[in-house]
């Protein structure tokens, strides 16, 4: 089965919202349509990864999503190496969405491939899946996973009250198969398609994502999670908004890259992330100060 019946089948099963007009791309732009901050009844996952390092980024967010932000595990679904297949990935997605009320705060991470295409006819974003074959053409292989797919599903959700954050690791520099202007297009997807949501990106629109050599970790997702756990707490007050989280990724990825990594948050909604326990800040600073992410994992994957 090919990659064009999966879609028409999906497409019959699930149903799609209608994309709307595009807006400007850049880091730190007003987002679409941002609801107002609504009191948060369950907070609900899907994290991906798809191997190698990509694989170990998604763990590691997931273990933050577990421990730190106490997302309840039958809440969280993670996908990571050879069980983030695109059909795995399509009935997580299916599940995740039929679970999602209005007041849920819902994260959507995948860290791994994101290739552009002319497909059916319409240019947007593809996810590579685990069971992608560089070998075999690209719309028709089984392994890939369309991002306007996603967007539509949860896009549905935030219209219905839900708030949705979405954040994407992909343009990978180890990776053969980069494409420069796809992050640029993951962005614009997600704007075209989307309302009451905020959206990280691993890089601008022709940067590519660096995986530290000293740990086998995403420098992106390295410095996402310990930004969440209290390190982007810049005026100690004990919360994280969206704009301390936005500038503190900026700073340390372009400071661990030699500024070659230029991470995008395009929505500031402005309301908190996340109310910090006593202690956080500190905790997650520490952690900050080690030369390898050991003790970060221990912490978080249990």
């Amino acid at each position: 089965m090919n990659a064009y019946l999966n879609y028409l089948i999906f497409l019959a099963l699930l149903g799609i919202v209608m994309p709307g007009k595009a807006q400007e791309y850049g880091r730190g732009s007003k987002a679409k349509a941002t609801a107002a901050a609504t009191t948060t009844t369950h907070t609900k996952a899907l994290v991906i990864g798809t191997s190698g390092a990509a694989a170990r980024d998604a763990i590691l967010f997931s273990g933050y999503l577990e421990h730190v932000a106490q997302v309840p595990v039958e809440q969280l679904i993670t996908l990571s190496g050879k069980t983030a297949k695109a059909a795995q990935i399509y009935t997580a997605l299916k599940k995740l969405t039929d679970s999602i009320q209005e007041g849920d705060q819902v994260y959507f991470y995948f860290s791994g491939t994101s290739v552009y295409s002319d497909f059916l006819g319409t240019p947007e974003s593809l996810l590579l899946a685990a069971d992608f074959k560089a070998e075999e053409p690209l719309l028709s292989s089984i392994g890939i996973v369309r991002l306007s797919d996603i967007l539509n599903l949860l896009g549905k959700a935030s219209a219905e009250g839900a708030s949705i954050q979405y954040i994407l690791d992909t343009n990978k520099a180890d990776d053969p198969l980069v494409f420069q202007q796809t992050a640029k297009r993951n962005m614009q997807t997600i704007q075209t398609r989307t309302q009451n949501y905020t959206c990280f990106l691993a890089t601008g629109h022709e940067g590519t994502s660096y995986n530290s050599a000293s740990n086998s970790l995403g420098v992106f997702t390295h410095y996402l999670v310990l930004g969440l756990m209290g390190a982007a707490d810049t005026n100690a007050d004990d919360r994280i908004t969206y704009s301390e989280l936005d500038d503190y990724l900026y700073t340390q990825v372009q400071q661990q890259t030699g500024k070659q990594q230029q991470p995008v948050c395009p929505s500031l909604p402005g309301e908190n992330v996340r109310e910090l326990p006593p202690g956080a800040r500190a905790q997650a600073l520490k952690l900050a100060q080690q030369k390898n992410a050991k003790a970060l994992f221990k912490t978080l994957v249990h």
